[in-house]
């Protein structure tokens, strides 16, 4: 049984590594990291007085999930000189798919080609 410091302590780490990631996966894009940063802190802080032991640790292990998950899966198009956009795949994401995102308008209708 872990005691609540451990507990803490884990939950900072995570948290931690879930900035971290963000940082890697959203680099250079301001909105998507002010959103994505609130969004973790919005996470952690309605979480922040849970107790039981049970929901704990299956909120630690989301976390952990979740910096696997962006770390593995996210990754940035760019738009390059031709107005295309492109996007680097890593050696961590080797074996993966990409999957279309098609940019939209602030009406969410999509932008035409």
């Amino acid at each position: 049984m872990a005691t609540a410091s451990s507990r803490a302590g884990d939950a900072i780490s995570i948290f931690r590594a879930l900035l971290r990631v963000r940082r890697e996966a959203f680099a250079g894009d301001k909105q998507a990291l002010k959103l994505s940063a609130a969004q973790i802190r919005q996470e952690f802080e309605a979480n922040r007085h849970v107790t039981d032991e049970a929901t704990l640790s299956e909120l630690l292990a989301q976390g952990r999930e979740a910096v696997d998950f962006i770390a593995l899966n996210v990754v940035q198009a760019k738009l390059n000189d031709r107005g295309n956009y492109e996007m680097k795949l890593e050696k961590e994401h080797a074996g993966e798919t990409a999957e279309e995102v098609v940019p939209t308008t602030k009406k969410g209708k999509k932008t035409p080609s």
